[in-house]
Parts: structure tokens; C-alpha cells; sequence
């Protein structure tokens, strides 16, 4: 009679540390630091946490990686995916080898030195076929302009070897390039061979030269240029805008007020090739923001802006978009503080001068549903005199004159929060009794006038008003 093998036990304990899958899961939210603690506990733990280990290189924190010897880096370089912030030659050397052949994500300087500009594009072309997001800077601006060959950006490395027309493409969705020329010609190359691309910055960069094509890339959502790189050459040529059809959000600056761009050959182009575009990020001129606004612009969804000073004409502008605004953005070159800060900051700026004549815009934009106001201090007197009509607000980060200190501001989003819980309780079939009702709107003090204005805008999801960025449960 054949034997057969008994199966196990339906209790018999597996441990779950033997699961791959499970440790799979677990190695990707581990530390750094307890993946390689992980990864010395046995074989089978190291191939599950030495790609974890060896995922990103960032320089900023692992100065100490370029001093790794190549075979330690040819030996594990295949797992690396990230590389963040490689400036001097010895960091661009170490990562130039090319073991180093799967990234996905790449932050490097490329214009140091002849040999530095060669091991930099060594990198970009081995990585190019699987690269999603590129960031290629120059640590300064060429002081010889267009006489540094070093500070061209080498566009044949940013194409795969393989021709487009063959069917092979880059996985490129971001580029930014900074501090660097460009020549027009290789940035249509790039376009033509970057299907996939939909965020494109070109900070400080100087486009040169002419193109023997053009191009209307579908793809391109997000541009970031200054306002003379994108009005370049003869002013009857069209603008680097025509090459982007599907763009929504433009974020510019006046680079060279010196040398303004006429307004009227703006608003041509953006009729003309940029039907979609409805947002707007400006930096620095005010001058800009009028133009963009009151001339250019149709429709403006978004709005996020430099803001030094806030006169009367900007306010206006804004509301010139009140049917479509649904977000409005001020930031600062000081701007930058994460809303999670745990300490109060200093408003930056008095607006006492505008603080009623600025209540117009939540007053007006019904469509609202992100204000970031952080710079600017509301005064509670002023804004009880008219009811915001942005009742559908989600994200809401302003100051409000009088909650000056972390006590103050705790104990208002604490009344707000009690409040988001009664309706929520009173929407179950609980009801407040008649004495907790009295109380509440008997408090005169600025923090139950802070949270009674909150309670109105019943969709606040995240609110900020001077320390920490809060949820209503």
C-alpha cells in the first residue's frame, strides 16, 4: 500500500516573519536606520531590506555615501532609485557608476566643471529610460553667459538611444531646469521625445537660439518659466506657449521689469494656444499680477502670488474672477514655515488700511475653497460686518488680530472643534440643551467670535490660525 505524506495541520502556527509578502509590506515603512538593522539579521531579511537601504541617496544627509569604494557601490547600485542633491564632482562621481542604472528620480548640478558637466550626463543618459522626475541646476548663474559650454544643458542625454519614431520614449513627468541655457532646438527634442512629461520648469534658464520644428506637446499641464524666456526672439514668432495646448497652471516672474513684454502680445498667445490655462502662480512684480489678471486671464480658477503689499487695485483685479476663484494663495520670500509648527509666528505684514475693503474677496468669491492668508492678520471686527459667501471653504489659513499666542489660538480651534461636534451630534438626533446653547453664544470673548465665524463655513476641513494646521474632529 502506498504511503502518503500527512498534510499539516490546519493549526499549525506559521510564523508571519517568513511571509514575503508580509515583509514586503513591512520594509516599506520602516526607518533607514531599522532597515539596515533589518537587513543584518539574516540572508533572507537582507534581500528584503538591502533594496530599502540603498533606495535613495540623499547627499544633504549622506555626505559620507561618495566616500563608499566602487565595488561596494557596484555591488548594490542597482537598487538605487533616488538620487537627491549630488553638487560637488567627488558625490557626481560616485553615483556615476554604472551599476547605477535604474533611478526614477534625479536632483543633480551640472556645471561646476568640464568633468562634472561630462560624469552629470553620463548619469542622465544611463538613467534616462527610467527616469520619471529630473532636476538639472547650475550651482550660479554663468558669469560669461553663453561662453560657458558648461552651463548648456546636453539635450541628446535626455533622449533615450533608441529614436521616438521607433516607439521608444522617455518616462519623464518632470523636468526642471535651473540656471542653465537650453537651446530651442534641444528643448523641442526633449518635448518631442517626452510624451509622458507634465510639469516643466525653467527657473533662471536662458533659451537660445532658433527651431527647425515645432511642436504642440499634449501632455504638459504645469510651466514654470520666467515672462522673457517665454516670449523669446522676434515679437511676431509665437511664444514657447504655443507648444502647450493642454496647460492649466502658469507660474511666472518678470525677470527684467526693465524690458516688459507687451500685454496685448500676452493675452494673444494664451487665447490663442492656452485655451485651458486657468491658474496662476506669480512671483515678485505686482505689475504682473494686474496684467495676468485684468487683461489676460479668463476665468481664473486659482490665484497664488508674491505678496509684498496688498493695494486696493490687486483686490480688485481678484474680484474681476469672483464667479470661478476657487483658490487664493499669498506667499513671501520668507514664506516656507511648515503649518504643523508647533510656535506662533510674527504676522509679517499690517493691513489695517485695506482690512475692510479686503473682506471683499470671501464676501464675493462664493466659489472658494482654499484661502491661504497666512501673511496677513484679520481683524474680527471687521469681518462680522458682512457674511463670507464662500460657504463651501475647505482650507482655510489665516491670522486673526488678538490671537497673538499659542493659548489663544488652541482655545478657539478647541471651541470651533466643540462646536463641529455638537452639530454633528445634533444631526444624529442629539440635542444641546438650552443652557450649553446660551453659554456659547453669550461668549463675547475673540476666541468664541473666532470659532462662531469657523462654524458658518460648515466644509472646513483644515484650518490654521497661527500654530498647527487643525481638522474639525
Amino acid at each position: 500500500m502506498e504511503e502518503t505524506t500527512p498534510s499539516p495541520s490546519p493549526t499549525t502556527k506559521i510564523n508571519p516573519f517568513h511571509l514575503p509578502e508580509l515583509m514586503h509590506r513591512i520594509s516599506r515603512f520602516v526607518s533607514l536606520t531599522d532597515a539596515i538593522a533589518c537587513a543584518q539579521v539574516s540572508k533572507e531579511w537582507s534581500e528584503t531590506f538591502i533594496p530599502v537601504v540603498w533606495y535613495e541617496v540623499n547627499f544633504s544627509f549622506q555626505p559620507r555615501f561618495a566616500d563608499l569604494s566602487p565595488d561596494i557601490i557596484s555591488k548594490h547600485g542597482q537598487h538605487i532609485r533616488v538620487i537627491m542633491n549630488a553638487k560637488t564632482i567627488h558625490e557626481v562621481t560616485a553615483v556615476a557608476n554604472e551599476a547605477v542604472t535604474n533611478l526614477t528620480s534625479l536632483r543633480i548640478e551640472a556645471a561646476a566643471s568640464v568633468m562634472h558637466h561630462i560624469r552629470t550626463y553620463e548619469i542622465v543618459s544611463r538613467s534616462i529610460p527610467s527616469l520619471e522626475s529630473l532636476r538639472l541646476s547650475a550651482a550660479s548663474k554663468s558669469v560669461n553667459g553663453e561662453a560657458s559650454l558648461t552651463h548648456f544643458v546636453s539635450a541628446s542625454s535626455l533622449i533615450p538611444f533608441s529614436s521616438p519614431l521607433l516607439g521608444v520614449a522617455s518616462c519623464l513627468t518632470s523636468l526642471r531646469i535651473d540656471r542653465l541655457y537650453l537651446t530651442l532646438e534641444g528643448l523641442v527634442s526633449i518635448l518631442i521625445a517626452s510624451p509622458a512629461l507634465n510639469d516643466l520648469k525653467l527657473v533662471c534658464t536662458v533659451i537660445v537660439g532658433s527651431a527647425r520644428q515645432t511642436i504642440q506637446h499634449p501632455g504638459v499641464e504645469t510651466l514654470a518659466a520666467g515672462i522673457e524666456c517665454l516670449f523669446l526672439g522676434d515679437p511676431a514668432d509665437p511664444s514657447l506657449l504655443s507648444y502647450f495646448p493642454s496647460l492649466t497652471r502658469l507660474c511666472t516672474w518678470q525677470e527684467h521689469p526693465q524690458i516688459p513684454i507687451p500685454t496685448a502680445k500676452i493675452k494673444e498667445d494664451v487665447d490663442r494656444y492656452c485655451p485651458l490655462l486657468t491658474r496662476y502662480e506669480v512671483q515678485g512684480s505686482r505689475n504682473l499680477v494686474h496684467q495676468l489678471l485684468a487683461h489676460v486671464g479668463r476665468s481664473v480658477s486659482a490665484l497664488m502670488y508674491e505678496f509684498s503689499r496688498i493695494p486696493g487695485e490687486t483686490i480688485m483685479d481678484i474680484l474681476l474672477h469672483q464667479a470661478t476663484l476657487k483658490s487664493l494663495v499669498i506667499f513671501s520670500e520668507r514664506s516656507g514655515a511648515s503649518f504643523e509648527e508647533d510656535e506662533v509666528e510674527e504676522v509679517s505684514e499690517a493691513v489695517e488700511e485695506f482690512s475692510q475693503f479686503f473682506q471683499l474677496i470671501p464676501r464675493g468669491c462664493s466659489q472658494l475653497k482654499h484661502l491661504d492668508l497666512h501673511l496677513l492678520e484679520m481683524d474680527m471686527n471687521e469681518v462680522e460686518l458682512g457674511e463670507w459667501a464662500c460657504k463651501g471653504l475647505v482650507v482655510l489659513r489665516i491670522r486673526i488680530k488678538g490671537l497673538d499666542t499659542k493659548e489663544r489660538i488652541l482655545e478657539a480651534i478647541a471651541l470651533w472643534r466643540k462646536g463641529c461636534w455638537r452639530r454633528r451630534q445634533a444631526e444624529a438626533g442629539v440635542l444641546m440643551t438650552a443652557e450649553e446653547g446660551q453659554n456659547y453664544q453669550m461668549d463675547i470673548s475673540i476666541e468664541a467670535r473666532v470659532a462662531r465665524h469657523l462654524l458658518k463655513l460648515e466644509n472646513l476641513w483644515l484650518v490654521w490660525l497661527g500654530c498647527q494646521t487643525w481638522r474639525p474632529f
